[in-house]
């Protein structure tokens, strides 16, 4: 048996072997009072009370349980005047303009498997909402996930305010409001309860005014005595934008939360997130344009584990400018090199609207979008 502390305080004898032999056979205590007077490596897996008392001098019998350790510990210093003195540990903060650097990092889930990102570079600081786009599977998630050291970069390096992950990773959570893609919740706890949970996981002092803040601020103060497993799920959602939110935290990150909210609570949140970012780094990760065109500030456009594009939005729309067209099908003698982007049913017919590195002449020039200048973006990263 190796689960010691489960089975050795129910054990008349002990035997202890060794490659083969009985090194010792005799009463738990005094088994352990064996291994520690020989040094041997075994003494490590004794329970926590008898290594207590095998460093102490004492006449008394050797505790085996937590709860008779607490009783000799007692009687051990019943006479005894203990003074007791405040550690104090030294504790570092994130900078105030803090910067998170990613450079020529490569990541891939296993040995033989494919590179799910490839030499990626990425600089994110504070004071602008920092939009990271893609479809399915373009590496949002697992660059966010090696930003929080959830996963270990192959090669490269991330460094947060110049410093190494490693060194820094302890400041970045403690300082870090973080919604995951999939996350998990108490169905049975009420919103108010969880949050309040989640407070004290947090350490935050003033929880309950923490908790009602940021109830208010994501639109559920009706919801808030709600047992969770009661709400829809777009009303979940906010809950877990809430608990990222909670504590003021001074670094955002974001996985698709703009998932299953209705049109009026994504704009709602877009305009958060933005004022949110003044005076914090806010990242966030989503495949849906409509949430980063007009409030994004920097946009980062990854694709196959790379990353196509950084910039404002306003740049990479003028990037597409002369390379979106409209016609009508029927006018197409071919769509050879046009990457369609949307068909309208008209009472006239089907228009069309295209993105091409050369528009054909039936097509006629129209203003880029957002979403045309992605698509255009993609489709030559497709071609190359």
């Amino acid at each position: 048996e190796h689960r010691l502390d489960e089975i050795l305080p129910a054990a008349d004898k002990v035997a202890v072997m060794d490659r083969g032999s009985i090194l010792c056979f005799d009463t738990p205590a005094e088994v352990g009072t064996f291994l520690k007077r020989n040094d041997h490596d075994m003494f490590a897996a004794m329970p926590a009370p008898l290594q207590i008392y095998a460093g102490v001098p004492s006449d008394d019998t050797c505790p085996l349980t937590v709860r008779e350790g607490r009783n000799w510990l007692n009687k051990l210093f019943e006479k005894k005047q203990i003074t007791y003195s405040k550690i104090e540990h030294e504790k570092k903060e994130l900078s105030n303009d803090i910067v998170i650097q990613m450079k020529d990092v490569w990541f891939k889930y296993e040995k033989n498997a494919p590179d799910v990102i490839r030499g990626l570079n990425l600089r994110i600081q504070k004071g602008e909402w920092h939009a990271v786009v893609g479809g399915n599977g373009t590496g949002k998630t697992t660059t966010i996930k090696m930003i929080l050291g959830l996963l270990s970069i192959d090669s490269g390096s991330i460094l947060v305010d110049g410093q190494p992950l490693l060194k820094t990773e302890r400041q970045l959570k403690a300082q870090l409001g973080y919604l995951p893609q999939d996350f998990g919740l108490f169905n049975e706890l009420t919103v108010a309860q969880f949050l309040d949970y989640m407070a004290a996981l947090k350490g935050l002092r003033d929880s309950g005014t923490a908790v009602r803040e940021v109830i208010r601020t994501v639109n559920l103060e009706g919801q808030a005595r709600a047992r969770i497993r009661s709400l829809s799920g777009g009303q979940r959602q906010r809950v877990g934008i809430a608990q990222a939110l909670l504590g003021d935290p001074k670094v955002i990150i974001l996985d698709e939360p703009t998932v299953g909210l209705d049109p009026e609570e994504r704009i709602h949140f877009r305009n958060l997130f933005s004022q949110t970012a003044q005076d914090r780094l806010v990242l966030l990760s989503t495949h849906i344009i409509e949430d980063v065109q007009s409030v994004c500030g920097q946009l980062v456009v990854m694709d196959q584990g790379r990353v196509l594009f950084t910039g404002t939005p306003e740049a990479l729309i003028q990037s597409a400018a002369g390379h979106v067209g409209v016609f009508w099908e029927r006018e197409a003698a071919q769509e050879a090199g046009l990457h369609i982007t949307a068909r309208v049913n008209t009472s006239q017919g089907i228009r069309c609207r295209a993105v091409a590195d050369v528009l054909p002449r039936f097509a006629q020039p129209a203003e880029p979008t957002l979403e045309d200048a992605y698509l255009y973006l993609i489709s030559r990263e497709a071609v190359q």
